[in-house]
């Protein structure tokens, strides 16, 4: 029997009313052609194995981050399903799971204690996590002190040093310097290599080229390519030249009960 895939999405579907900001939608009436509602994902279909390392890729508003937070399940899927094995480190905005009134060290327990370690294990952890982030003169500090910089470094290794099942990256490799984003890289990298799920959205192509293993290029929506991470990335490379066009994407809409307009 094989093993049971780490992330395992099935024709899944996501619905905005044009304007909305909120992740839960409400209103059942009208269709994808209808007034107000766009489609940000179309029937998209994927498995993940532990250990793989997936960058997704598109242009902006293609679904990629919408994707992202239907993993962390802090958005819910208009139709379809996405199920994830084990634990979950997020990040999609590396501050947004910091807590501004608690220092750098309280922070860190805290994330430890929400993704189930016992808290002698987040101790144990504590000085390679201040040390990774630089920050071993400001860990006793409350976070809201701290300079951008600082919090997105905390930000950063308290979710990678502290090893989930299945980590979600969103435009992180961002963070910081240029050696701290090596730094970055090259800790995605073990994490894959120890077990853990990558699922990786960036801009930076030749960052991802050296992180992951396969790519998914997401267009409109849709997966328009998915597969060998060259391979992708050189055909998305030349559709952004203009030396090539995405698969063609549903335009229709989800069938059954859950269906748009039913």
């Amino acid at each position: 029997m094989s093993p049971e895939p780490a992330i395992e999405v099935r024709h899944l579907w996501k619905r905005f009313r044009a304007g909305q900001r909120g992740p839960l939608l409400t209103g059942r009436r009208a269709g994808p052609g209808g007034p107000g509602w766009r489609w940000a994902l179309r029937d998209v279909s994927f498995t993940a194995g532990a250990g793989e390392a997936i960058g997704i890729v598109g242009p902006n508003g293609s679904g990629k981050s919408t994707l992202l937070k239907i993993l962390a399940r802090v958005m819910c899927p208009h139709a379809g399903s996405a199920a994830v094995t084990g634990t979950v480190g997020a990040m999609i905005e590396v501050q947004a799971g910091l807590h501004q009134e608690l220092t750098g060290r309280e922070n860190i327990l805290l994330y430890g204690a929400l993704l189930g370690w016992a808290r002698r294990d987040a101790i144990r952890r504590l000085d390679e996590i201040v040390g990774f982030a630089g920050l071993d003169g400001a860990v006793d500090r409350q976070v809201k002190h701290y300079s951008t910089g600082m919090r997105m470094r905390l930000g950063f290794s308290l979710v990678a040093l502290l090893r989930p099942d299945v980590l979600l990256v969103d435009e992180i490799l961002a963070v910081g310097d240029g050696a701290f984003q090596e730094r970055c890289l090259a800790r995605l990298r073990e994490a894959a290599a120890a077990g853990t799920t990558l699922v990786v959205v960036s801009h930076d192509l030749a960052a991802l080229a050296r992180t992951c293993g396969r790519v998914i290029w997401l267009d409109d929506g849709a997966v328009a390519s998915d597969g060998n991470a060259a391979a992708v990335l050189r055909r998305y490379r030349r559709s952004l030249a203009g030396a090539g066009s995405p698969a063609p994407v549903p335009r229709g809409r989800p069938a059954g009960p859950g269906a748009p307009g039913s």
